[in-house]
């Protein structure tokens, strides 16, 4: 929700979804890593 709020240029959303994500899992790898996935992408079944 952050990257999307982001693009959208919806800044006050952005800032809103980043604090509840932060004040409810404090311990995510999405703070300490980034919002960027190194993975393979979700569609990329095989």
């Amino acid at each position: 929700m952050v990257q999307s709020y982001d693009k959208l240029g919806m800044n006050d959303l952005r800032d809103d979804a980043r604090r509840v994500l932060t004040t409810n899992y404090p311990q995510s790898e999405y703070l300490t890593r980034g919002f960027r996935s190194k993975d393979n992408p979700w569609w990329k079944v095989w």
